[in-house]
């Protein structure tokens, strides 16, 4: 986040926030600068863990369990690039109001609810699918 923006990119006119998987024996916090190195080609400074995301599926009738942590951190929002890479691709970076997010298709979605009332503590989310 910066001015009141938060930083995401554009896929299939939907809006992402940059990251990925933890690889085994990293630690998350590794993984959110590798992650940032990787899509945005930039360094990144880790803040503070803001949400623990803990989401029951369905894939295929195959129950399934995701757990996500999301991590504050700073960039220089001068180095942002216009676009992120992403398993080779590119797509365009977009700096989302942080006021009306419910306004914009972002993944995972409790984002657009959570995050412009986020009290600064650590919160868990979980949602069933």
């Amino acid at each position: 986040m910066h001015a009141g923006k938060l930083l995401t990119y554009s896929h299939h006119n939907k809006y992402f926030v940059p990251g990925g998987a933890v690889h085994v024996g990293e630690h998350s916090t590794d993984a959110v600068r590798r992650e940032i190195r990787e899509e945005l080609g930039i360094d990144c400074t880790v803040r503070q863990l803001a949400f623990v995301g803990e989401h029951l599926f369905e894939v295929h009738g195959m129950p399934n369990h995701r757990i996500e942590f999301h991590y504050l951190v700073d960039v220089d929002s001068e180095a942002v690039p216009i676009t992120t890479r992403d398993e080779g691709h590119h797509y365009p970076c977009v700096w989302l109001p942080l006021q009306s997010l419910a306004d914009y298709p972002l993944k995972p979605e409790f984002l657009t609810h959570e995050l412009p009332r986020w009290d600064g503590e650590l919160t868990h989310i979980a949602t069933v699918e």
